[in-house]
Formats: structure tokens, C-alpha cells, sequence
């Protein structure tokens, strides 16, 4: 069985599953499966009860044959589930063909059961584990959330936390941001609504805050409009900070990003009223920069224009509350 889309769901789901499993029947648990074949039956023999110490790879196997030899002896039958299952290592993958392969010869009512997401497909298909392979035919696909599913799963979230009406917490177009860098997953959403809110108490959520938490979470997706996966090993100018015509700070735009506003995480730390916690973020795109407004209840302003979104391409003065911010190419 294959549960690929809203992972977090599929687990919920089996957990459900295996709670009401029949008094016959026995569940065992790999939770990681990355480690070599020795943990992985450590692991697995664990879960049945037997104390490991002592016991190497070829005692774990007689053991698991043991187990399943009795269980097909009582009329028992065995739930071996597997979490994370797109991220096993081909050892365990290896331990899985075995087993699935003697159960095919031998009928022990064992029963294997993989979760992970949509990238299991693939590892499935992997070659050198034709039992794996060939058996795993049986497969329950979570369906990711259409833009109109997105929108009335967020309305849930947002009701569950006790934020109020949707339209006071997140704009219309950053829910369709939140469905296309989700791709309609539950729990990518999930993620992406509670790190907004997290980020910044300043509502409705914008379509630069969801990108800036996207970039936060790593995630990857199919636009890369704001350049939030560039690694950026170029120096694209200096930033000079002034408060009025006192010289707050000077910097090399050396990173690949930058947040300012007045929250301690931020790079930029400015301490006044009128700049939001996060106000806005400094893109360096291989030595192109970029400036994103993260939202902010005053604004962000390029040569007195206030913006989204601006590429600069030479000098230019960055307005966030009262402190100006000198974007040079070149030290001056």
C-alpha cells in the first residue's frame, strides 16, 4: 500500500488503521528507514518483543522466520508498517524485498504496509528488488487539493486557530501562492500558513510572506520569481544604513538573503514603531539583487516608490520607516 500526497494525513490514517486492527493480528514499526540492514532488523525484531543484544544480521533474519512461521502456525497475521518509507536507504529496501520475498513463497499472512510521499513511486521502481516491486500493486493514493479544496482547507486552519474570518487573516492571492508552491498537499500548506502566522502577527498574509516562509521551510517549487534557491556565492554591492544623517551600519550584500525589520532573527535589526517585524527581505541572485516587501503595514520604498517587488540594477535608496537604506554597487 502506497499513500502518497498529505503524508502527515496518510499516517494519521494508518494509525487509525492499525488501532482497530483485529485481535489476530500483529503490528511492527519501522519508523527510519535509513540505517543498514543490521539496525533495520534490530528495529524490526525489536518491535516484536525479542531483546537483540548480541545478535547479528543472520540471527535477526532467523528470528523474523521464526516469528512469522509462528504466526501462520496460530493463524495470525503479521502488519509490518514502514514510515518514511520514500527515504529508505537500499539496504532496508533490500530487507523489505526478503522478507516480501519468502512471505510469497511461504504465505505467513505477513503484510507490508510502505507511507510516504508522492517520490515513493519511484522508489519502487527502483531495480534489484523485483519482490518489492511486483508485489506492491495494492496502492492508496491521497489525491493532492485542488484551488478550491486549498482555499477551504486554510479557512479550516485559520477557524481552528481562532484567528477569525479567512479574508482578515490572508490575502486571495496568497492562497493561490500557498496552492501552487504546495502543489494542494495538506501538510505543505499546513506548514506554509502556520510559519506566516508565525513570522509576522501583522495580517491579512501577503503573496511575499508565504515566499519568504517557503524560502524558510526550503521548499521547493515550480517559479523562481523571487530567487529564493539560488546560492548565492557573489557579492552584489554594500548596504549602508542611516537614521536621519547619523550612520547606523554598513554591510557587504555577500548572502543569498537578507530580512530586515525589527525582529531579533532578522539580519537587519531596526529598532522604530513604524517597521514591521519582518518588513522586508534583500534577495542576491548571483549578483543581481532584489528587494521584497514582506508585507509590511508602512511600506517599503525604492527612490520614493513604494514597492512589491524591485530589481536593482544600480544605486538606490531603500526607505523602510524613518531609516534609509543605501544599496552601492561600489564602496564608497
Amino acid at each position: 500500500m502506497v499513500l502518497g500526497s498529505g503524508y502527515k494525513f496518510a499516517l494519521a490514517l494508518i494509525e487509525e488503521l492499525t488501532k482497530h486492527a483485529e485481535s489476530d493480528v500483529d503490528v511492527l514499526r519501522l519508523t527510519d528507514p535509513r540505517p543498514d540492514p543490521l539496525r533495520c532488523m534490530q528495529t524490526i525484531v525489536q518491535s516484536i518483543g525479542f531483546c537483540t543484544d548480541g545478535l547479528d544480521l543472520k540471527d535477526l533474519q532467523q528470528v523474523m522466520s521464526m516469528f512469522l512461521a509462528y504466526q501462520r502456525t496460530h493463524h495470525r497475521r503479521t502488519i509490518l508498517y514502514v514510515e518514511s518509507a520514500h527515504e529508505a536507504s537500499a539496504w532496508t529496501l533490500e530487507t523489505l524485498d526478503q522478507l516480501i520475498a519468502r512471505e510469497t513463497n511461504r504465505r505467513n499472512g505477513l503484510f507490508v504496509l510502505l507511507a510516504g510521499d508522492r517520490t515513493l513511486e519511484r522508489v519502487l521502481r527502483r531495480p534489484g528488488f523485483p519482490a518489492l516491486h511486483t508485489n506492491s500493486d495494492f496502492r492508496v493514493r491521497l489525491s493532492a487539493f485542488e484551488l478550491g479544496e486549498t482555499r477551504e482547507h486554510i479557512h479550516r486552519f485559520v477557524e481552528a486557530d481562532g484567528r477569525g474570518e479567512i479574508s482578515e487573516v490572508i490575502e486571495f492571492d496568497a492562497i493561490t501562492r500557498v496552492h501552487d508552491i504546495s502543489e494542494g498537499v495538506p501538510d505543505t500548506i499546513n506548514q506554509l500558513i502556520d510559519k506566516c502566522l508565525m513570522n509576522s502577527s501583522e495580517t491579512p498574509i501577503s503573496p511575499s510572506l508565504v515566499e519568504y516562509a517557503a524560502a524558510q521551510l526550503r521548499l521547493p517549487y515550480a517559479t523562481d520569481e523571487f530567487g529564493l534557491q539560488c546560492d548565492a556565492a557573489v557579492s552584489s554591492g554594500w548596504l549602508q544604513v542611516r537614521l536621519g544623517d547619523e550612520r547606523v551600519t554598513r554591510r557587504e550584500f555577500n548572502v543569498e538573503r537578507m530580512i530586515i525589520g525589527r525582529s531579533a532573527h532578522c539580519d537587519i535589526r531596526l529598532y522604530a514603531p513604524t517597521i514591521s517585524r519582518e518588513h522586508a527581505m534583500l534577495l542576491n541572485l548571483q549578483g543581481n539583487a532584489k528587494v521584497v516587501d514582506l508585507g509590511s503595514t508602512n511600506g517599503t520604498f525604492v527612490d520614493g516608490h513604494r514597492i512589491d517587488t524591485f530589481q536593482l540594477d544600480g544605486p538606490a535608496t531603500i526607505r523602510v520607516g524613518d531609516y534609509a537604506i543605501s544599496y552601492l554597487t561600489e564602496l564608497q
